[in-house]
């Protein structure tokens, strides 16, 4: 083979090396932007957020499949000005059937504590109005073998008697939270909602907590609970399995307190800014 022929084939061979090599790492890279676009911090933040009484911990709570490789996480930027919440989540794999989906809580730590500044989405901007974690009452008595989880009910979205759906925003402030009898399902819930919340009236048996007026109630299936307004915020004290009698959902109702800026167990609190 002459020189310059050669030349030309070892020409030809490093163009199409140089092109194979590009071609694997640019499909390589798109193989990885399709597998990891959906973990941008561009998700939003569609739930209620407590504001814990430090100030430094934000939590949510969001529904994921346990397809998933991961649970979601709760994102911030932080500037002196506003604090920006995205979810990032992982998309399932579908190769093979799935379980029912979680709903569940997850939190942040905060550089700085929430302060003054402004909590926002940062897909949109949108203000979002937070919990003050330190108005909110705490349950001096639990039924024995009960312990607070992160685990939320399985419950659908839209209107109902029961619980206000944690995935969804309350036109105020609220949060709710979740209890388990040893290792089981999540079963009793506390929710404290700002502002005279829907399940604060309709039917149901009168019953008086703590010297306010309240009321028990049916739910969905087999939910029922204790509901009352102290002039400040809508409390809601809920057993979704028929676990516990109605005097046992009033024992936990009667002993709620702490609330640092509530003034005591049911003294109406200023409303959180």
């Amino acid at each position: 083979m002459r020189p310059d022929q050669l030349a030309y084939l070892r020409r030809g061979l490093w163009i199409v090396g140089t092109t194979a090599v590009v071609t694997v790492a640019l499909t390589a890279w798109w193989l990885w932007e399709k597998r990891h676009e959906h973990d941008r911090d561009h998700g939003r933040v569609v739930s209620q957020i407590l504001v814990s009484q430090d100030g430094r911990t934000l939590t949510t709570a969001v529904s994921w499949s346990p397809c998933n490789e991961s649970r979601p996480q709760l994102l911030v930027r932080e500037s002196s000005g506003t604090v920006a919440l995205s979810m990032r989540e992982d998309l399932p794999d579908l190769s093979h059937p799935c379980e029912t989906s979680k709903h569940q809580q997850v939190a942040v730590t905060l550089r700085e504590p929430l302060g003054k500044r402004r909590l926002v989405d940062a897909s949109t901007g949108g203000r979002i109005p937070p919990f003050d974690g330190a108005f909110l009452l705490t349950p001096r008595y639990l039924p024995p073998g009960y312990a607070q989880t992160d685990a939320m009910y399985q419950e659908e979205p839209g209107p109902r008697p029961g619980l206000p759906y944690l995935l969804e925003r309350e036109p105020g402030p609220a949060w709710t939270r979740y209890y388990r009898e040893g290792s089981g399902l999540p079963s009793l819930a506390i929710a404290q909602i700002t502002g005279r919340g829907r399940q604060g009236g309709g039917e149901g048996k009168a019953v008086s907590v703590g010297g306010l007026s309240g009321r028990f109630f049916e739910g969905p299936g087999s939910e029922h609970g204790v509901t009352w307004f102290d002039g400040t915020f809508t409390y809601m004290v809920c057993d979704s399995g028929a676990h516990l009698a109605p005097g046992e959902l009033l024992k936990v109702a009667e002993r709620l307190g702490g609330g640092e800026r509530g003034g005591g167990a049911y003294g109406p609190a200023a409303l959180p800014r």
